[in-house]
């Protein structure tokens, strides 16, 4: 099974346990491939079509147009029958208590180091986030209970190609 895990993280984070294809962009992670998306890297378009594709607490670090062209151009990675499994912070709930830091941090990102790259640059709901797999061309997106991080907080939202 082909498994691709963009923006990785580090190696104790999500999907540690399982064999994942782990694109990054900080080499301080040790990731399979640094580089940054969009644009999808050539050496995952040779890797052939993943069974699934998966961004736990990623997509919210894209600006809008950028959720957009990554969504189009991750679609025909996938199998069709593929999976797609996106978890980040649910923006409504974030912006409802922002005096607390956990929901400030889920919609402005996380502050370790000011790194750029950990700032948030979109934010979703569920109903949001599913047009948005619809639209780059994903089917029938399911959300739910987040499997990561903060359950109050987050949402999880997996569609199939």
């Amino acid at each position: 099974m082909k498994r691709l895990l963009l923006c990785a993280g580090p190696r104790n984070g999500p999907y540690s346990t399982d064999r994942w294809f782990r694109v990054d962009c900080d080499p301080r992670v040790e990731p399979d491939l640094v580089a940054r998306v969009p644009p999808i890297p050539q050496e995952l378009k040779d890797h052939g079509e993943w069974d699934t594709i998966a961004l736990i607490h990623g997509i919210e670090h894209f600006a809008v147009w950028d959720v957009r062209r990554l969504l189009a151009e991750l679609c025909p990675l996938l199998k069709v029958g593929g999976t797609l499994i996106l978890e980040q912070p649910n923006i409504a709930v974030c912006s409802a208590h922002l005096d607390n830091p956990v929901y400030y941090n889920g919609i402005y990102g996380d502050p370790v180091g000011d790194r750029d790259d950990m700032l948030h640059k979109s934010g979703h709901t569920p109903e949001s986030l599913a047009a948005e797999v619809v639209r780059a061309g994903f089917r029938d997106p399911v959300t739910g209970a987040p499997l990561f991080h903060h359950p109050e907080r987050d949402f999880r939202l997996v569609a199939t190609r």
